[in-house]
């Protein structure tokens, strides 16, 4: 009999959590498995969830936490009848993970970022309280699953990384650098990634600032977010004026991955960084901050390490990244690492999971189901 799994995200933007629906999406279909997303809003990734097969089922809702989105999820659960319900991000951990305790189904919440555990935010405290229904809490990162074990207790939880679509990558050839003007010839830094302050976007610019005095280096800043129009005014004057482009979302950012010459990403916290594991599959050299979630993924013979306020630390690593007569040997470390994080890979391990909760009902797996 075909298995069944239901996932609810809140839209199909550009962000990490929405593709990684779109990428475990694929590789369920593959292992043939029936998919079903339920979402708020579409977006970028509707269409790669369209090309894997799943069956859609948009969720009509005024806001984000309309109380009526619950029982058309409730509906939508009793309707599909998945042998479990997957959710992402906080607003769908809530609603979703409600409908699914109410329609007595096996429920697991995914933790895509350490983001969502800091204080701060009403959602945050409402989202643990309903997380103690969760039949699974599974975790793309450890920091993410000692989070929760420490709230839930170690049965329920788990660690499943991210996936990438390997092959996509591989196929993808460098853009053209001339699209955006920028000559063959010169430097090339890279960030892919929503413009958000945890991004740490101003400390870039500031260190920026110092290796463009220094340097012929251009840079891009691909993406959307909150902070986009600040980004903006600050790149428009002084030295960063035509050596900085924010050009928003790019459809191809492996493309513009492999035509840098270094990819930047200094964020203040993270759960495991899609856009950083794709820098790495796509042989582009990193520059990270230093923070726990980086060094599950990266050490320092496959990326350069730098404090997260330190703007001369920060110059400098930019520059030697761009310098150093061993970055060879730091790219080939570096894919070596992304080259076991398969979509295929994943999807097993999300597939057991699904297995074991339909096994024994609501309550949680065994632990030797989700690893």
């Amino acid at each position: 009999m075909t298995q069944r799994i239901l996932h609810l995200v809140p839209t199909l933007e550009g962000g990490g959590a929405e593709r990684q629906v779109g990428y475990l999406s694929a590789g369920l279909a593959e292992l043939g498995w029936d998919v079903h997303v339920g979402h708020v809003r579409g977006g970028p990734n509707l269409e790669r969830l369209i090309a894997s097969g799943a069956t859609l089922h948009p969720l009509a809702a005024g806001s984000n936490y309309d109380p009526r989105l619950v029982w058309r999820a409730v509906r939508l659960i009793r309707d599909v009848a998945p042998v479990a319900v997957q959710t992402w991000l906080p607003m769908m951990d809530v609603v979703g993970g409600a409908a699914a305790v109410i329609a007595g189904v096996p429920w697991i919440l995914s933790e895509r970022s350490d983001s969502a555990l800091r204080p701060g935010r009403g959602q945050i405290g409402l989202r643990r309280q309903i997380a103690r229904g969760a039949s699974a809490v599974v975790s793309n990162s450890d920091a993410g699953s000692a989070y929760w074990i420490r709230r839930i207790g170690e049965d329920r939880c788990s660690v499943i990384p991210n996936a990438l679509p390997l092959d996509e990558i591989e196929a993808a050839v460098p853009a053209k650098r001339a699209t955006f003007d920028i000559p063959d010839d010169a430097p090339l830094v890279v960030y892919v990634g929503r413009l958000e302050p945890l991004k740490n976007i101003s400390r870039m610019l500031d260190a920026l600032e110092r290796v463009i005095s220094e340097t012929d280096t251009r840079v891009l800043l691909c993406g959307r977010g909150s902070i986009e129009s600040d980004v903006e005014r600050r790149i428009a004057g002084g030295v960063l004026r035509g050596r900085v482009l924010a050009p928003g979302f790019v459809p191809d950012p492996w493309s513009w991955l492999k035509a840098a010459d270094l990819f930047v990403s200094l964020s203040l916290w993270e759960g495991m960084p899609n856009t950083v594991m794709e820098a790495m599959a796509a042989e582009c050299p990193v520059v990270v901050s230093d923070i726990p979630n980086h060094r599950a993924i990266l050490d320092s013979s496959s990326a350069w390490f730098v404090p997260v306020g330190d703007t001369d630390a920060i110059a400098k690593a930019i520059l030697d990244g761009l310098r150093d007569p061993d970055r060879e040997a730091r790219i080939a470390a570096a894919k070596r690492r992304a080259d076991t994080w398969s979509i295929g890979a994943s999807a097993r391990r999300w597939a057991a999971l699904y297995e074991g909760l339909a096994a024994v009902g609501r309550g949680p797996a065994k632990r030797s189901e989700q690893t």
